[in-house]
């Protein structure tokens, strides 16, 4: 499979040229492609409890904190926040939040809550062939896997684009000392949320901003990107119909190819075979 790199304020990740997404095949999944959208949803709402759900430590000295206390959380808090008033503040800095865990915590937990706030994350995944991803979110093996060319939508596949990890230990998150927004973008949905038992998933993330509407919700891809539609091989005639009507009754998908998936037969795994219009 083809690689390519990608760039985003000097942030590189290695990704395959193609991606993927599993769908079930019902009304959202024939709209988006009639309307040629990809969704954007919001990452609290994830079905794994962990993501985006940081593990903080506090082991820094004093000079460390104040300065986190009064200018890194400084344009992130309520703008009628205590510490909103800077220096003369700073007695009281030192008596109510030094040594008080808890509190930091609670001040970069609120920092990384409002980060999230405006952000929106679509997942693809690396992988057009495996079995787990077939039967939870291909509808057991009924849906479809759409492939997607990143190198034709670069409008959208170059927006904040992370390759996930996936440790065995869940690491610590230093809020103080690792204060690069785009590190922080990382702890918060790569190897800090997803667990190794998600590995299957070789996810790959594209995050979007408010700074670039709409940042959540339906996202137009160009038609070109899409390059394959592959139905699951317990798909039925009828739903492949549906999916195979709507991209052929649509200007621009001309290129696209369908294929139906087949179990290997001396393996567990899964394999492709071209099905054509007729």
């Amino acid at each position: 499979m083809k690689k390519v790199t990608l760039t985003y304020d000097s942030f590189c990740v290695k990704i395959n040229a193609e991606l993927y997404r599993y769908y079930s095949i019902d009304d959202k999944l024939l709209k988006s492609l009639s309307d040629n959208y990809i969704w954007f949803s919001d990452p609290k709402k994830f079905n794994d409890p962990f993501d985006y759900n940081l593990t903080f430590n506090f082991e820094n000295n004093t000079v460390e904190e104040i300065d986190f206390l009064l200018k890194d959380l400084h344009d992130s808090l309520p703008i009628n926040h205590p510490l909103k008033k800077g220096e003369k503040y700073l007695p009281t800095v030192r008596e109510t939040w030094i040594n008080r865990p808890e509190l930091l915590y609670h001040l970069a937990k609120t920092r990384n809550d409002s980060m999230v706030e405006n952000l929106g994350v679509c997942c693809f995944s690396e992988s057009d062939n495996s079995v787990l991803m077939w039967s939870h979110y291909g509808n057991k093996h009924q849906g479809v896997c759409l492939s997607f060319d990143i190198e034709e939508d670069m409008s959208i596949f170059n927006e904040f684009p992370f390759a996930v990890e996936y440790p065995a230990i869940y690491p610590q998150f230093n809020a103080i000392r690792e204060k690069d927004t785009r590190n922080n973008l990382k702890r918060l949905f790569l190897y800090a949320t997803k667990s190794c038992e998600w590995s299957y998933e070789k996810e790959v993330r594209i995050i979007r901003n408010d700074g670039n509407p709409p940042y959540r919700g339906a996202v137009v891809f160009a038609k070109k990107a899409l390059k394959a539609i592959k139905f699951g091989y317990q798909s039925t005639p009828d739903d492949r119909n549906l999916v195979k009507n709507v991209v052929n009754g649509a200007t621009g998908y001309e290129h696209v190819r369908f294929y139906l998936a087949k179990l290997k037969h001396l393996d567990f795994g899964i394999e492709y075979e071209e099905i054509f219009n007729q």
